[in-house]
């Protein structure tokens, strides 16, 4: 059985999936248009070359648009069924704590900043919220 941690997890990480994907695609797109820019240069190319590459790039970027697609749509379900099971928390700071975490995705020290309190009291208020966590989770 995944703990409650793992359980919220998945949400970061299929979000650092997503962000993953798509700054590949825009490194592709970079490329694309040097291949472009080198293509309409001086210099004599066989252009079914500089075609295909250019043809391998957007199929990948095509390809990695689709997955991009079907991991938000994962994502979108996954970040409802963890709100719904959140609702179900009576404490609203701990709500809060695993909502900035897990489903804004924020880093310790903006969830301190936000909550205008110390790194200590967010990390002994995450751990409790996990705990209560767990036990809505079962």
């Amino acid at each position: 059985m995944m703990g409650a941690k793992q359980y919220l997890q998945q949400a970061r990480w299929l979000d650092n999936t997503v962000n993953a994907k798509l700054e590949q695609i825009e490194r592709l797109r970079s490329l694309v248009e040097k291949i472009t820019v080198e293509y309409t240069g001086d210099v004599k190319v066989t252009a079914s070359h500089e075609n295909d590459q250019l043809a391998l790039v957007v199929a990948k970027i095509m390809e990695l648009e689709k997955d991009i697609n079907t991991d938000i749509d994962k994502l979108v379900d996954l970040k409802a069924e963890i709100n719904s099971t959140l609702a179900l928390m009576t404490n609203d700071a701990y709500r809060l704590i695993l909502t900035m975490r897990y489903i804004n995705c924020l880093p310790w020290w903006q969830i301190s900043y936000d909550l205008q309190s110390d790194m200590r009291w967010v990390y002994r208020m995450h751990k409790k919220a996990l705990k209560e966590f767990e036990k809505v989770l079962i």
